[in-house]
């Protein structure tokens, strides 16, 4: 008796196994993304779907969250839904990046979120990654400097003082395009490195276009300031401007120390007049 009951016990937890595992496989088949390529290239176009299956016996309302994403965060990311019904055993594909890779499109690793939800009810989710390899990216700057060893950077100058015009980047062989406009609208197209003497205050704007085959071409617009030297007062003109200084508030005080002896004697001397009279 005991071992008929511990063979049906087996066959009931071996049937309650089979119906977990089919309805978890279900569950798993309700929700598939997939891309029509890992790698995208310039001049391709970027498929990626998602396919939901209505396992349910009912017909449901579905929504399905899905965010694109880039792994240094240059690409804007946004939330977005799709609302949809299906009936029992029904399926829609819906399609979640459908861009073309231009000299625009931003090279780096992807990642596609999805997350399914059955009249706000959790079903499941799922992540895909892709890769788009469009143009590459030139990394560049210009530093404006005090020294051709570049150890202080600015971009306030005085009028006449040497200002280095410094490249910095990890790419070789680049095509730069380097231009400088001075205050009064004159245009001088320079090589770098380069330096100079500003010869007027005011702004001067420095534009740069750098290029490359396979790469994305940059442009750069920096501005420097140039003001005039401070003025300086010779120590001669300091010592006499002293001196007439000292001797100005010296013949004030005397005056006003006369006035005061003044003012004293004649309060004396009405003072005594009236005890005479």
């Amino acid at each position: 008796m005991e071992a008929k009951m511990v063979v049906k016990r087996t066959i009931f937890l071996l049937i309650l196994l089979v119906l977990i595992v089919r309805f978890v496989s279900s569950v798993e088949n309700t929700l598939k993304i997939y891309s029509q390529k890992e790698e995208y290239v310039l001049g391709d176009k970027i498929l990626v779907f998602a396919e939901i299956t209505n396992i349910y016996p009912k017909e449901r309302n579905f929504t399905l969250y899905y965010t694109i994403r880039e792994e240094r965060g240059k690409y804007p990311m946004a939330i977005l839904f799709n609302n949809f019904r299906l009936k029992p055993g029904e399926k829609k594909k819906i399609i979640l990046n459908s861009e073309d890779v231009s000299e625009e499109s931003i090279s780096g690793n992807y990642s596609v979120e999805t997350v399914l939800y059955y009249e706000n009810i959790f079903i499941d989710k799922k992540t895909l990654n892709y890769k788009i390899e469009g143009l590459k990216e030139i990394d560049f700057a210009i530093n404006f400097c005090k020294d051709k060893d570049c150890s202080v950077e600015s971009h306030l100058y005085l009028k006449n003082e040497e200002i280095f015009l410094i490249s910095k980047s990890y790419i070789d062989s680049l095509n730069l395009n380097v231009s400088i406009t001075y205050p009064n609208g004159s245009v001088y197209f320079v090589n770098l490195p380069f330096s100079f003497r500003p010869p007027i205050e005011g702004e001067y704007k420095v534009y740069a276009e750098i290029t490359k085959e396979g790469y994305k071409p940059v442009y750069l617009r920096e501005q420097i300031f140039v003001i005039r030297e401070n003025p300086r007062i010779k120590s001669a003109e300091f010592s006499i401007m002293n001196k007439k200084s000292y001797l100005f508030y010296g013949l004030i005080f005397a005056i006003s120390f006369l006035f005061l002896i003044l003012f004293a004697f004649i309060r004396l001397l009405l003072k005594y007049s009236y005890i005479i009279f």
